[in-house]
């Protein structure tokens, strides 16, 4: 048989790129970890900025890449599957494991978690944990203390689409002395701290700002008002106030994410007789903000989750169970979450293959 007859029959084998591509796109991370020991040109490919992106949109429409990153107190963080009849977990190894310092999970974006621990020197950290890949950020810049008054940190974490940019924001709150409301913001594209004068007096203990629409949120509390919702844009330079729902005064606010939207969880922390849910429809416009669901029952402690795919609304009840509110059926439901305690928060990611190769830092 001659080369040119077995060469066309090889070719024949073989599939065109652009199949292997939707094929290999659709994978979980894992499994691509293994088929980049197949031949060469699969290793270029899922190593490729375009190829990483494609899959990482698709993970954000598939359940099977949705995970929980629940953090136990210490340093001890666990991950499961999203699914809303599993709740079982498994440890997971994390850059700061190996101290004993204690860690906070702040929020996720396109598969990448920021940690930060909490050691006498504070060290935060960017960290994929569906690859392992991880960046330990330079340190941020202090703030000379004032003689007195309450100290809060608050950290955010986010994407510019149109920059190609992470940043990572630190807000620094001296909650007795107004003029001590600072905030500093890490840009991976050069690897630098930029200080923004003034911001929010968030007094959350280690409260992660809510990603929505490239805009971080948090919760701004301060004696001589009630709670509001507050943003910063990713890439901007100022804080700004989110309108509220009209619901008149308020004890406590929590927020998070609805199938991608602002929600918002209202309740009366002392007498436990209410706990209402609402969801911005239009990000940024008040008049979008829709109740959901309103719990007439004692419910004394909470701590919002995350969403899920198929849009529950999760809250943690005790630290030890779900409530889990279904909005398209009206259904609220109770179910188990962890089967020891210690509970502390958790975060919802995906499992992508973003890493610090497929972004231009310095």
């Amino acid at each position: 048989m001659s080369s040119s007859i077995r060469q066309s029959k090889r070719r024949k084998g073989v599939l065109p790129h652009e199949i292997i591509f939707e094929i290999l796109s659709r994978l979980p991370v894992r499994t691509l970890g293994r088929f980049k020991c197949v031949c060469k040109s699969w290793f270029d490919l899922i190593r490729d900025p375009f190829f990483v992106d494609v899959h990482m949109n698709r993970a954000k429409e598939n359940n099977d890449s949705l995970k929980y990153m629940v953090r136990l107190k210490g340093n001890r963080l666990y991950s499961n599957s999203s699914h809303p009849d599993d709740y079982r977990l498994q440890a997971v190894n994390h850059p700061f494991k190996t101290s004993h310092n204690e860690i906070q999970v702040c929020n996720s974006c396109n598969g990448l978690l920021c940690l930060i621990s909490n050691a006498e020197k504070e060290t935060i950290c960017l960290w994929n944990p569906a690859t392992g890949d991880y960046k330990v950020l330079p340190s941020s810049p202090t703030v000379d203390p004032p003689v007195w008054g309450r100290l809060h940190i608050e950290y955010g974490f986010g994407y510019c689409h149109s920059t190609n940019n992470y940043e990572v924001v630190k807000v620094v709150n001296y909650c007795d002395f107004d003029h001590y409301l600072v905030a500093y913001v890490y840009s991976l594209a050069n690897g630098l701290w930029r200080r923004i004068q003034g911001g929010p007096c968030i007094t959350g203990d280690g409260t992660s700002g809510v990603l929505v629409n490239e805009s971080l949120n948090w919760i701004e509390s301060h004696c001589s008002c009630n709670p509001r919702v507050v943003a910063f844009d990713i890439g901007g330079k100022e804080f700004r106030v989110v309108p509220q729902p009209g619901y008149g005064d308020c004890s406590f606010l929590e927020i998070g994410k609805l199938g991608g939207k602002l929600g918002l969880l209202r309740y009366d922390k002392w007498t436990g007789t209410y706990l209402e849910g609402w969801v911005m429809q239009d990000y940024g416009v008040g008049d979008s903000w829709t109740k959901l669901f309103i719990v007439n029952q004692g419910i004394y402690y909470f701590t919002a989750l995350c969403d899920t795919m198929n849009n529950l609304i999760n809250v943690s009840t005790d630290g030890r169970h779900v409530l889990s509110y279904d909005p398209k059926r009206g259904i609220m439901s109770y179910s188990e979450c962890i089967s020891f305690a210690g509970f502390s928060d958790a975060r919802m990611y995906i499992e992508s293959l973003v890493g610090f190769n497929n972004l231009q830092l310095q």
